[in-house]
């Protein structure tokens, strides 16, 4: 295994440093670009947040889940729950495809062996749901989505 730094990332699920063990200049209280409160920490189990590897170059992404508890970092939870809430306040879809959808939009995130069924079960929703709302859940999956929904989903 690789040394890890440790990263430090807003609620909102912003970047701020991936070496908040080394860089103390890069450190924020809050993000710069959003208000939020930074965590180090799962809020969940306390491990640390990881960061860039030591020596590598590479551009440090932003995990959804904790790796060690898999517990949904609070910007994957809050993502979640606004794509519920847009989809809930949808009049025109039907009740059915409402919770069936809600109740699959983990597996949009992450490839899992359920993520065609959320495919689907999304693709419903687009083909039924006024305009406002299949561009705020695409952007969901712009922001959010793991590859295998992006490629399904978007054009």
């Amino acid at each position: 295994m690789y040394p890890y730094h440790i990263a430090q990332v807003c609620t909102s699920g912003h970047l701020i440093t991936d070496c908040f063990d080394v860089l103390e200049y890069e450190r924020r209280n809050f993000c710069p670009k959003c208000g939020a409160p930074t965590i180090t920490k799962c809020p969940a189990c306390g491990s640390e947040i990881y960061g860039a590897i030591e020596g590598s170059r590479c551009d440090t992404t932003v995990d959804a889940y904790c790796s060690f508890c898999g517990t949904p970092y609070p910007w994957t939870s809050a993502a979640l729950q606004s794509a519920k809430a847009i989809i809930e306040e949808a009049p025109e879809l039907s009740d059915e495809l409402k919770a069936n959808t809600s109740g699959s939009l983990s597996d949009i995130l992450v490839e899992t062996p359920g993520t065609n069924l959320a495919i689907v079960r999304l693709k419903k929703v687009l083909q039924c749901a006024e305009k406002f709302t299949c561009d705020a859940l695409r952007q969901f999956v712009i922001d959010f989505g793991c590859e295998l929904a992006k490629r399904s989903l978007l054009p």
